[in-house]
């Protein structure tokens, strides 16, 4: 016959075997930051600028679908996902105004560029701001960029304004290569701005 106590203590072990199972988690699957490739700020000491060689980049606004963590995946004309394992490593609109700063930067070496907001404050000083419309890549691997810009004298007189639209091909349907392809198109967007200024 069964004792009280063997009963307790089996009672006991069931309950902490119970525990044991519920507290054991399935592994986390952690997810993969992509950060957009710019080229190297070279580096410059400069006792003084004058306002026509500082240039602010910003304000910059991106559509709301953007506007995550996570990369939106394009699957069709209609539907974006965000991809729950796949996401930007900073926010998407600071590492967007870095690249594009850091390629004017290369492309005109006789102008000196600052975030807006930033660092520090320039006043009077010519700005680009932008309207980043599309920013996203489909299952094919077709990266696009849609944006509109407008350069602003210090004055805040409108000096050019633009529409800008490209897609391009990633060289593979990783979500490296696509992270590539839209590196490549800040890149290609930076140099169609800096016709206008």
């Amino acid at each position: 016959m069964i004792s009280q106590t063997q009963i307790k203590n089996c009672a006991i072990a069931l309950s902490l075997l119970v525990l044991s199972a519920c507290s054991i988690t399935q592994p986390s699957i952690d997810p993969d930051y992509y950060l957009l490739q710019s080229q190297a700020l070279n580096e410059t000491t400069v006792d003084s600028y004058s306002a026509q060689q500082v240039i602010v980049i910003g304000p910059l606004r991106f559509a709301d679908y953007l506007m995550r963590s996570s990369i939106v995946a394009k699957h069709s004309d209609v539907e974006y996902n965000p991809e729950k394992f796949e996401q930007w490593a900073g926010n998407i609109e600071d590492e967007f105004q870095i690249a594009l700063l850091k390629n004017l930067a290369q492309q005109q070496q006789d102008s000196f560029f600052v975030r807006h907001p930033g660092l520090f404050y320039v006043g009077n000083a010519k700005s680009l701001s932008v309207d980043v419309l599309r920013f996203d890549v489909n299952q094919q691997g077709l990266a696009r960029l849609e944006a509109q810009w407008i350069w602003l004298e210090a004055n805040g007189d409108v000096n050019a304004v633009g529409n800008f639209s490209q897609t391009l091909q990633a060289k593979d349907l990783s979500r490296a290569g696509a992270t590539q392809a839209l590196s490549q198109l800040i890149t290609s967007f930076s140099e169609r701005v800096s016709q206008d200024h």
